[in-house]
């Protein structure tokens, strides 16, 4: 038998070498970064943002364009979440932006790599992802908040949680150590 070795993208760590700050703070900044789409998930977070519980307590960014963004921003506006959630074209200086949010979210529903995750772990941001392929297998428990597929109720807890800086730090540095161990 020949030997099969799975050789990843590699992510470049000098250009994503700047770190978040874990700090407390009223209102996290909750950020995405991704082609716009219906499959990338990107309504699910809107949506639970609306929730009482979450609805002044984060703010929302997501960088990037494509064919749903009209329909995000119906969703955004039913919601009445203007104030706090918006959508802004793709940039080229990703890595000066990573640093200045509290959690990445990535709620495809599946990816082949989702190299914008691995950036923005790469700087230390603690990362939410649906518990699917390819990331129930591609990465540790400790190094991404696993959320179940679509499950509301999962995504609302986990945010919660998020908002404890030691929750946040803990992941975002386990995150930040794995892709450099294994994404260089």
């Amino acid at each position: 038998k020949i030997p099969v070795n799975v050789i990843h993208h590699g992510i470049d760590l000098d250009r994503f070498n700047s770190t978040t700050h874990y700090i407390n703070k009223k209102k996290l900044k909750l950020l995405s970064v991704s082609a716009l789409e219906e499959w990338k998930g990107i309504q699910d977070i809107i949506k639970i943002l609306a929730h009482v519980d979450l609805k002044h307590k984060f703010e929302y960014l997501v960088i990037g364009d494509g064919p749903y963004k009209k329909e995000l921003e119906k969703i955004i506006n039913e919601l009445d979440l203007s104030s706090s959630v918006s959508i802004k074209d793709s940039v080229n200086n990703i890595e000066s932006i990573f640093p200045n949010y509290d959690v990445y979210c990535q709620l495809s529903d599946g990816e082949a790599f989702g190299l914008s995750l691995f950036e923005a772990m790469a700087c230390g941001l603690p990362s939410i992802v649906y518990d699917i392929p390819p990331f129930d297998t591609l990465f540790p428990p400790n190094s991404v908040v696993k959320v179940k597929n679509k499950s509301q109720t999962m995504l609302k807890e986990y945010l919660i949680d998020l908002a404890d800086k030691n929750e946040r730090e803990r992941i975002g540095t386990n995150g930040r150590k794995y892709v450099r161990e294994n994404f260089s």
